[in-house]
């Protein structure tokens, strides 16, 4: 679940584009069955 791409990551990540494909990355491992729930909608 990724509820938000704020501003708290900045310093690691540069920019809200370079946490969301940190964050985004994470899908790399599911399984493809699987969904992710991105701010109260569900990708399957």
């Amino acid at each position: 679940m990724i509820t938000n791409i704020g501003y708290a990551h900045l310093e690691n990540l540069g920019t809200r584009d370079g946490i969301l494909k940190e964050k985004s990355s994470m899908t790399d491992y599911m399984n493809p069955k699987g969904s992710v729930i991105f701010n109260g909608m569900m990708i399957s």
